[in-house]
């Protein structure tokens, strides 16, 4: 797969950005730069490969070219999922593996999003 352009950087301190779980266009990009948001954040699948309105090479390469710095996330189970040694392994693996088939550069930070899990509202709410 090809590498996406750029380089790989902290966010500066105090840099507004965005999640989102739709495509994102050069041109919405574009729009959100204007605004003042520096980066995106798109969303990777937890299956091996990328499904259908997630991330693609396509799109991450419109959102650079459009102004935003872009960041990996990984999908989450459905509510009420319970985390083991064997999920990690393979959303951790998937994860990458779908990271650099976008394009991202190995050992790039994938972030997660880990709302749902069964049972853990007592770690939230003490």
């Amino acid at each position: 797969m090809t590498q996406l352009p750029g380089i790989v950087q902290s966010a500066p301190n105090q840099s507004l950005g965005f999640d989102a779980d739709s495509v994102i266009t050069k041109a919405t990009a574009q729009k959100f730069a204007s605004q003042g948001y520096k980066f995106c954040l798109r969303y990777l699948s937890l299956g091996a490969g990328e499904a259908p309105g997630d991330l693609t090479y396509e799109e991450a390469l419109g959102i650079l070219q459009g102004g935003l710095a872009l960041m990996p996330v990984q999908h989450v189970s459905s509510p009420g999922w319970v985390p083991s040694a064997q999920l990690g392994t393979t959303y951790g693996d998937n994860g990458a593996n779908n990271a650099i088939s976008v394009g991202f550069p190995r050992k790039v930070n994938v972030w997660l999003d880990l709302e749902g899990i069964r049972g853990a509202s007592h770690l939230c709410n003490p």
